[in-house]
């Protein structure tokens, strides 16, 4: 057991292979500067994101969508009920 691990440089967990777990269901983890993701990326539950956020490539939704503010869109394909300006 380790309460605080320091490390200054490069650190990699795990190199071999193997899962990594960080922190324990229902407990807050915070990353103090930039997340670099170079795989896919699974989320079990909410993604909740303050401030602007870009998207790169194609998005694909299932379910609901709610926009609030102003949105900009080049180009709008839509299968099904589709509502626009309805507030």
């Amino acid at each position: 057991s380790v309460s605080t691990f320091d490390s200054t440089g490069a650190t990699s967990l795990a190199t071999g292979g193997g899962a990594v777990n960080v922190a324990s269901t229902g407990v807050m983890t915070t990353v103090k500067g930039t997340l670099n993701v170079d795989e896919a990326v699974t989320l079990d539950t909410t993604l909740n994101v303050a401030g602007n956020t870009s998207l790169a490539g194609n998005a694909a939704v299932t379910g609901a969508l709610d926009v609030t503010g102003d949105t900009s869109v080049s180009t709008f394909d839509s299968t099904g009920a589709t509502s626009l300006a309805t507030g």
